[in-house]
């Protein structure tokens, strides 16, 4: 009951309180909205289908340079005071192909595999995620009831996909390498086999 409150409160939190709260954020706003494709054509926070277009045009149009942009999100903390040519967010590169004035988008996942190979590299890319993901799910479920580092996994990563799926992988893969470090350290020999400690026996002295 508690879950089944608790989302209905966000269903009517999204969709009816934080509206009318961003009304009165500014002075002399106003409650009148666009219509809803108005809205869709010219908000940015809904570049997602458009980026995918922009990035397949990017493809036809022979410009993709295989691997450059993964290479500049794999070597993100190489600074561009050394790696002067250092390729650009993918949404910034998508935004100066099409002469946009505003670079502030997102590049998700299909644009980024785009961008690095064309229409081959799209399915390697999702046939890779697939199956890395299923390895990851059958090592979660049973570590959240015995505990072990998949555990600590499986409450993080699941989340920050939708960071990773959503794009650019040049902002989204610092953070993914600190968490990714950061389980590696606390991993211990055979944690993931290990469950709670069994305090039932005690040891005498």
């Amino acid at each position: 009951m508690r879950a089944r409150l608790t989302m209905l409160a966000g269903i009517v939190g999204f969709l009816a309180i934080f509206p009318i709260a961003d009304a009165f954020r500014t002075e002399g706003s106003t409650a009148t909205r666009a219509g809803f494709f108005e809205e869709y054509l010219s908000n940015p926070d809904y570049d997602a289908f458009w980026q995918i277009a922009n990035s397949l045009s990017y493809w036809i149009d022979g410009l993709v340079v295989p691997f450059r942009q993964a290479l500049g999100s794999l070597l993100f903390f190489v600074p561009r005071a050394i790696w002067a040519d250092k390729p650009t967010d993918t949404g910034i590169l998508l935004a100066d192909y099409r002469g946009y004035s505003f670079d502030n988008l997102s590049a998700p996942m299909w644009a980024e595999a785009l961008v690095n190979g064309g229409l081959i590299a799209v399915v390697i890319v999702f046939i890779a995620l697939g199956v890395g993901l299923r390895a990851m799910d059958t090592r979660t479920i049973p570590a959240f009831a015995t505990g072990g580092t998949w555990a600590i996994v499986g409450a993080i990563l699941p989340v920050y996909m939708t960071i990773l799926l959503r794009g650019s992988l040049l902002q989204a893969t610092g953070a993914l390498m600190i968490t990714i470090f950061s389980v590696i350290l606390i991993t211990g020999r055979n944690t993931d086999d290990v469950g709670p400690p069994d305090y039932s026996r005690s040891s005498s002295l």
